[in-house]
């Protein structure tokens, strides 16, 4: 299955589902919801095929399988790394804890803050397979968010501070969100009320 980003017209009652995505979140999620006004430009990943006008709501499943997305996601990543220095992506893990076992084997590969954990990845030298990781790590069917920003902290810290959540989303490029019961995901183009 080939997916394309396609530009959706965003009508009221999808902005409220993504904000409730966002809203489902922890510290990022929060912040995320503090620090961004409008949801401006919105694609999302389909297939080529797609009708957006038989797309009337985020919550509904149906429009394409999770694999094809998360192999989409990982190319748009990795482009997105490689065209600039000083760049970044961190996704809030809705599930995952500091303690758990699924995290042993990524341990340096993600951070905390409370609770809470975040992977990120930086920089333009991130292989496939690392992102692919990531994407596999923070994937959730009712909550996925993600950021592209630029690289908030030199290296992958143990723990991160308020101050660099912050940062990364205040720097924020583009939010990634999952959409259609986590099928797939939105590229949101996010403004910014502070910075």
């Amino acid at each position: 299955m080939s997916l394309v980003l396609k530009t959706l017209r965003l009508t009221a009652p999808m902005e409220a589902e993504l904000r409730h995505v966002i809203g489902l979140g922890s510290t990022l999620g929060k912040a995320v919801r503090s620090a961004i006004g409008q949801l401006s430009e919105v694609t999302i990943a389909v297939p080529a095929e797609c009708d957006l006008e038989l797309l009337t709501s985020f919550r509904s499943g149906g429009v394409c399988s999770t694999s094809a997305s998360q192999a989409f996601l990982t190319r748009l990543i990795e482009e997105y790394l490689r065209d600039g220095p000083g760049r970044g992506v961190i996704f809030e893990d809705f599930l995952a804890r500091p303690g758990d076992k699924c995290l042993e084997a990524t341990r340096g590969a993600w951070s905390q803050f409370g609770e809470s954990v975040y992977h990120l990845l930086l920089g333009q030298v991130v292989s496939r397979a690392r992102i692919e990781s990531t994407i596999r790590h923070a994937w959730d069917s009712v909550y996925t968010l993600g950021l592209l920003t630029h690289a908030f902290v030199p290296q992958i810290p143990a723990e991160l501070t308020l101050a660099e959540l912050q940062d990364a989303v205040d720097h924020a490029e583009a939010l990634i969100i999952g959409v259609f019961d986590g099928e797939t995901f939105a590229v949101v183009k996010p403004v910014h009320e502070r910075i």
